[in-house]
C-alpha cells in the first residue's frame, strides 16, 4: 500500500538468550494511512482484502513459582497495510489487559493460556497464544522419589535408567546419588582397549568401540554424561587433528577428570593440549613479523572468547543481554581485541621434551623466541583479571622467558574464567544439554550462581562444575512436575542420547558373552551420518548444532523458543536413525535380544498391562492416554509374544512423548 503500517514503541523485551530488536515505525512523519474497504482499493491504493496483522510477543518468562509476574511485549506485531491499533490481553486467569507492553502477575497455580488479540485500524486482527505454567511451591526435593521420578532424573543425569541406579535414586535421593557418583573414580577410554578389541577380532581401530561401552556400562554416569554436554560447548574433533586413536583417547579421558572439576582447570587443559593446538590452528602460532607482514593466527583466540567462555553478547547474570541506551545488545568485544589475544598465543608447539609418540599425551612446549611479549589489551570489565585487563610489555630480553610467555597464558586464561559471562554463558547451555532447551532466566541466574560460588549448591569456588550440575539438576525448574505440562519446556533427545538410553534401558548388549569393555558392538563407520552426531566429530567448533537454533517457520519461531537439536533431524536423520534403532536395538534376537524382553513376555498376552510396564520403564510414566490407547489397540492386532513385545518397544521409541524429554 501506499503508507507501511508497523508496531509503534519502545523496545523488545530482553528474552532468555534470543533478543527482540526496538520496534520499527514503517510511516513516516505526517504520512496518512488510507482507507480500506473490502470490496476494491482504498483512496491510497492498497490492495484489496489486506491481511491482518502479524502478532507476535514475547515473555519474560513462561513458568515459574505462585506469584508469579511476566511481563508481556509485543512490539514484534506488525501489520503491512495499517497502524497495529490495540493489543488486547487475556490471561487466561479471568483477567485482561491492553497495551504494548504490560505485565501480569500469576498467583493461580496451573496453566494459563495467554492469548494477545493485536487489531489494526482496519478493524483486522489475529491473535497469537503462550501457555504460563505456575507452580504452587509444594514441590520439596527431599520428599520421596518414585521410581518413574528416578528414571526421568536419569534420563537427564545419565545415559539413561537402569535397574540398579533406578533403585539407588529412589533408595537414597538425588543428591545422595549426585554425591557417590562424584565419589566414584573415572571410567577411562584406554588405548590397550582397542589392541584387544582388534585382537578379538572385533572390529578395527576406532576409538569409538570404547567410547560405546563407558556410556552404557560405565558406573561413573554423572561424569561421563557431563563431559559430553561439556564437549558440546568446548568442542574438538578427532578427525581434524591428525592425531592416532591413542591420543585421542587420551584427550577424552583427560577432558573427562575435568568434567566435575573446574571449568577453569578445563580451559587450561583444553588451550594447552596438542589437539586443540592443531585443531584451531594455533600450535605454531609466531609472533608479528613487520619484514614479511605476517600476524598471528586468530582462530583459537577467537573461540576461546565467542564459544568457550563469554559469547558475543554482554549478559545479565541470568543469561538475558544487557542493552545500551538505544536498547540493543552490547558486544563483548571488538576484532582488535581478538588480536591482542592471538599475540598471547604465541610460541606454543610441539613438544619436544618428551618422545614424540608421547607429546600428544602432555601439554604443547613454548617457543618463547616465537612468543610476542609486548603489552595487550584483553577484556576490561569491573573487577578484571589481569587487573584492567591489561598485560604490560617485557621489554628485558633476560626477562623474556618461558614462564612469562607462558604467565601470559595463564593471564588470558584467567580473563575470560572470571568475565560476568562466563557464569551464564556456560550455565545455559549446560541447562540446555541436560534438562530443557528454554530455561527460564530465574533458572539461568540460579545456576549461574552456583557456578560463580554462591547459593544453597556452590561450594564457594568460582567454576565448580560439580556444585553446577548440583544446581541444574536440583533445581525446582528441573524437578518440579507442576512444569511438565508445559508446551515449552523440555527437550528433543539427542539422536546418541536416544540409542545409549535404550541400550541401558532394555539391557541390551551385542556380546553378553564378553566383560567390559567388549559388550557393545555397535558400529561406528556410518554414525554420523545416520544420527548427525558421533564421538568427537562435531562438523565445525560450532558443535553439531548451535544453542540458539530456532526451526523455521514453526510455532518455536513465532515464539522465539530454540530446539537445538531439531537442526540435525532432517528426511536423512530421521528415517536413519529410526532404522538403526530399530535394526540393533528392538529386533535382534538369540544371545542378541534385549535384556528386559525376558520379565515382559511374562504380560505379552495382556496388552493393557504390558503397555503400562513399558510406559514406567522405558517412559518414565510420560505416555499420554490417547497414545497409551493407541497402542493397545495395536498390539491386539499382533500374533506372537516376541513381536508384540517388540512392537510395543518400538512405537513408544517412536512417539513424540518418548523423543522431547519433558
Amino acid at each position: 500500500g501506499a503508507g507501511g503500517g508497523g508496531a509503534a514503541g519502545g523496545g523488545g523485551v530482553a528474552r532468555w538468550g534470543v533478543w527482540g530488536n526496538p520496534a520499527r515505525s514503517w510511516g513516516w512523519p505526517g504520512a496518512t494511512l488510507p482507507a480500506v474497504n473490502a470490496g476494491g482499493r482504498g483512496a491510497g491504493g492498497c490492495r484489496p482484502n489486506p491481511p491482518p496483522p502479524e502478532t507476535l510477543f514475547e515473555a519474560t518468562a513462561f513458568l515459574g513459582e505462585a506469584p508469579l509476574t511476566v511481563t508481556f511485549d509485543a512490539a514484534r506485531t506488525t501489520d503491512r497495510e495499517a497502524v497495529v491499533a490495540d493489543y488486547d490481553w487475556d490471561f487466561g486467569n479471568g483477567m485482561q489487559g491492553s497495551g504494548q507492553q504490560i505485565d501480569e502477575t500469576f498467583t493461580t497455580p496451573g496453566s494459563h493460556t495467554v492469548t494477545l488479540t493485536a487489531t489494526d485500524a482496519g478493524g483486522l486482527s489475529s491473535t497469537r497464544s503462550l501457555v504460563v505454567t505456575v507452580s504452587d511451591g509444594s514441590y520439596n526435593l527431599t520428599d520421596p522419589v518414585t521410581d518413574n521420578e528416578a528414571r526421568r532424573f536419569l534420563w537427564q543425569a545419565a545415559f539413561g535408567p537402569t535397574l540398579a541406579e533406578t533403585a539407588a535414586v529412589t533408595q537414597n535421593g538425588y543428591e545422595a546419588w549426585i554425591d557417590a557418583q562424584a565419589a566414584l573414580p573415572p571410567t577411562h577410554m584406554e588405548h590397550q582397549y582397542l589392541l584387544d578389541y582388534e585382537a578379538k577380532g572385533y572390529g578395527n581401530y576406532h576409538p569409538a568401540f570404547v567410547w560405546d561401552d563407558v556410556c552404557v556400562e560405565g558406573a561413573d554416569q554423572l561424569r561421563q554424561r557431563m563431559a559430553w554436554a561439556l564437549m558440546q560447548i568446548v568442542v574438538m574433533n578427532w578427525e581434524q587433528n591428525n592425531y592416532d586413536p591413542r591420543a585421542n583417547m587420551y584427550y577424552y579421558s583427560t577432558y573427562m577428570d575435568h568434567a566435575l572439576g573446574n571449568y577453569r582447570d578445563l580451559l587450561e587443559f583444553v588451550t594447552l593440549s596438542h589437539h586443540m593446538g592443531v585443531y584451531l590452528t594455533y600450535m605454531g602460532n609466531r609472533k608479528a613479523d613487520p619484514v614479511s607482514g605476517s600476524v598471528p593466527d586468530e582462530n583459537y583466540a577467537r573461540e576461546l572468547i565467542q564459544l568457550f567462555s563469554v559469547g558475543l553478547w554482554e549478559l545479565n547474570l541470568d543469561g538475558t543481554y544487557k542493552l545500551d541506551a538505544f536498547g540493543a545488545p552490547i558486544p563483548v568485544f571488538r576484532n582488535s581485541q581478538i588480536q591482542q589475544f592471538a599475540r598471547i598465543f604465541t610460541g606454543l608447539d610441539w613438544n619436544n621434551d618428551v618422545p614424540w609418540q608421547d607429546a600428544p599425551l602432555t601439554e604443547m612446549g613454548m617457543r618463547e623466541w616465537h612468543h610476542e611479549f609486548g603489552d595487550k589489551q584483553l577484556l576490561d570489565y569491573p573487577g578484571a583479571v589481569p587487573a584492567g585487563g591489561y598485560i604490560p610489555a617485557i621489554t628485558s630480553g633476560a626477562q623474556q622467558t618461558k614462564a612469562a610467555a607462558l604467565q601470559d597464558v595463564q593471564d588470558a586464561i584467567d580473563n575470560v574464567f572470571y568475565h560476568p559471562n562466563c557464569a551464564p554463558f556456560v550455565s545455559r547451555q549446560l541447562i540446555q544439554r541436560l534438562v530443557t532447551s528454554n530455561p527460564t532466566p530465574a533458572y539461568v541466574e540460579r545456576v549461574a550462581t552456583a557456578f560463580e560460588g554462591g547459593g544453597p549448591f556452590g561450594s564457594g569456588v568460582r567454576g565448580d562444575l560439580l556444585a553446577t550440575v548440583k544446581a541444574i539438576l536440583l533445581d525446582d525448574e528441573a524437578r518440579d512436575p507442576a512444569f511438565r505440562v508445559n508446551p515449552q519446556y523440555g527437550l528433543v533427545r539427542e539422536p546418541l542420547l536416544v540409542r545409549w538410553g535404550l541400550y541401558r534401558v532394555l539391557q541390551r548388549v551385542d556380546r553378553p558373552q564378553e566383560v567390559f569393555p567388549f559388550r557393545i558392538g555397535a558400529s561406528p563407520w556410518s554414525t554420523l551420518a545416520d544420527f548427525g552426531q558421533a564421538w568427537m566429530q562435531s562438523p565445525s567448533v560450532f558443535n553439531f548444532y548451535p544453542p540458539d537454533y530456532i526451526p523455521p517457520g514453526t510455532e518455536l519461531a513465532q515464539g522465539r523458543f530454540v530446539a537445538p537439536e531439531l537442526r540435525i533431524y532432517n528426511d536423512v536423520t530421521a528415517m536413519a536413525i529410526a532404522d538403526r534403532i530399530h535394526n540393533n536395538l528392538v529386533v535382534p534376537g538369540g544371545t542378541e535380544q534385549a535384556g528386559r524382553y525376558a520379565a515382559w513376555l511374562l504380560l505379552a498376552n495382556n496388552p493393557p498391562a504390558l503397555v503400562n510396564v513399558l510406559n514406567n520403564e522405558i517412559m518414565h510414566g510420560s505416555l499420554t492416554p490417547e497414545a497409551e490407547a493407541i497402542m493397545v489397540n495395536a498390539l491386539q492386532q499382533i500374533n506372537g509374544d516376541i513381536d508384540r513385545i517388540r512392537t510395543a518397544v518400538w512405537m513408544m521409541t517412536l512417539s513424540p512423548e518418548f523423543r522431547i524429554l519433558k
